[in-house]
């Protein structure tokens, strides 16, 4: 009832599934801070036949069912088919307040078990959302909005960045950050 947060979709045995981030508030909990404790970042998935009607609404994973280093923000699935499984990337904020991605695995887009995490050497932004992992002629690319880059003359002019990393050798270097747009108003 707080809100839903961005996500993804993907058809498999003519069955549409949806995954976003149910947004929960925990305002009366007394120790509430927003990062760590008083809210919930649920991964959810849906169900739908015809793309219109959807059922079997679900959660897969709960905040305790994130690693123990990131806090209450962890965010907006982006699941895909890889071989025989299926991957989900998500986008997260550290404890030490550093972005980082998720990666989880399963056999049936039900049951995910978590695979690794990714971020920066260095600290490049306290939160990644929206991300998205794919490869491109033979390169890894993840893109990610990072919250709380500095604002440089002729970079990082918005609130939130939106750009991506191309890896090397698996990891992404900050220095190699690429913005998608350098306009005022491009997000996510």
């Amino acid at each position: 009832c707080h809100g839903v947060y961005s996500g993804s979709a993907l058809e498999a045995d003519d069955t549409l599934y949806v995954f976003y981030t149910g947004n929960v508030l925990q305002r009366d909990d007394p120790d509430y801070d927003y990062i760590t404790r008083g809210r919930e970042h649920n991964t959810i998935r849906a169900e739908s036949k015809d793309g219109i009607h959807f059922e079997k609404k679900e959660v897969l994973l709960y905040n305790r069912d994130y690693p123990a280093d990131v806090t209450c923000h962890v965010r907006d699935p982006k699941v895909w088919k890889e071989g025989e499984e299926y991957r989900m990337i998500l986008g997260g904020r550290q404890k030490s307040d550093q972005g980082a991605v998720l990666f989880y695995r399963s056999e049936d887009l039900k049951n995910w078990k978590f695979d690794s995490e990714l971020t920066t050497e260095k600290t490049f932004g306290y939160m990644w959302e929206c991300p998205d992992f794919f490869t491109l002629e033979g390169q890894e690319v993840l893109s990610v909005s990072p919250q709380g880059l500095t604002r440089e003359e002729f970079r990082f002019q918005n609130i939130y960045q939106s750009g991506y990393f191309i890896l090397k050798d698996g990891k992404p270097e900050e220095k190699a950050f690429r913005e998608w747009d350098h306009g005022f108003d491009f997000y996510a």
